[in-house]
């Protein structure tokens, strides 16, 4: 996500409900795809979700 103004500017944007909900602590991380520098996938795990 990139910031082009304040932050306060973007309170009534739908699309950061998902960043407000996004755990930052992780249990588990897998690589899914490894093909640096073209393609890098990564699934990350919080508790049994």
């Amino acid at each position: 996500m990139f910031w082009y103004d304040k932050p306060n500017m973007f309170q009534s944007e739908p699309e950061l409900d998902l960043w407000k909900e996004l755990p930052t602590v992780w249990d588990e991380t897998k690589v899914l795809i490894d093909d640096i520098p073209n393609t890098v996938a990564v699934a990350r795990r919080n508790g049994n979700h």
